[in-house]
């Protein structure tokens, strides 16, 4: 199957396809709430299926929230309760909940720490429950909005190989963010305008679009504007998304 998820309101209209990471700029609040079904609405297809209040359970299997608004929010008393709360509503056997909660908590380092309660974490540990328990169901889509920005560098950085993981086996990240630097761990960028899509493409193709991004009120990555620094000077030939590639270009 081509797509795994299509999006069409009256405004935007965009295609997702297996193992790949968006990224949106603007106000994303009306599509966000438009995934949640939190308007009655047609505008979701997951695989085919056009997703309704009749169906919403596809939505629910498939898709997971990590949400800024949400991040205090939790249903079990201890890390361990988050964790099988996901697990607990697919009616999964023990066995195998035991065996993913204690993956999960190795994965996300919270296997010594699993009897604490969430709500006395910090809001980068916080934020990495969320993610814990959302990816815990190994759902098709990831949503993100507005999150990746409360990590601290630590997490960020294991949050970025988990996410590498999952994009690997198939899965799909939606982030909408205001912070342009996290697009760089992004496949394409979608900038939302309020009534339509401004600009689209693939990252650095976007990217490379610097007076159009200005003029929308967005600077570029660091990491960019210093590849585009070397590429002025003739030490590299073309922009990197990443230090490492970047390094690797310099020195060879």
């Amino acid at each position: 199957m081509e797509y795994v998820l299509r999006y069409n309101d009256n405004k935007y209209s965009f295609d997702v396809k297996n193992s790949e990471i968006i990224t949106f700029l603007g106000n994303g609040s009306s599509v966000i709430n438009n995934l949640m079904l939190k308007n009655k609405n047609n505008f979701i297809t997951i695989e085919d299926n056009a997703i309704n209040n009749k169906n919403i359970d596809i939505l629910r299997n498939s898709v997971r929230f990590v949400d800024i608004d949400y991040i205090d929010i939790f249903n079990g008393e201890t890390i361990m309760d988050e964790l099988a709360f996901p697990l607990e509503n697919q009616a999964m056997d023990k066995k195998t909940m035991k065996d993913k909660i204690e993956s999960a908590s190795k994965r996300f380092g919270f296997l010594k720490i699993n009897t604490t309660a969430p709500l006395s974490l910090d809001v980068s540990s916080k934020v990495m429950l969320q993610i814990a328990s959302s990816l815990i169901v190994e759902p098709k889509v990831l949503v993100l909005n507005n999150v990746l920005c409360l990590l601290n560098k630590d997490d960020k950085l294991l949050a970025f190989d988990i996410f590498s993981n999952f994009i690997k086996s198939g899965g799909v990240i939606l982030n909408f963010t205001t912070d342009i630097e996290e697009s760089l761990i992004s496949n394409r960028i979608i900038v939302l305008g309020e009534d339509k899509i401004l600009i689209e493409g693939e990252t650095l193709g976007v990217l490379n679009e610097e007076r159009i991004m200005k003029r929308l009120g967005y600077g570029l990555p660091f990491r960019i504007l210093l590849s585009k620094y070397l590429k002025d000077y003739g030490l590299i030939d073309k922009y990197y998304l990443d230090n490492k590639s970047l390094g690797g270009a310099l020195w060879k």
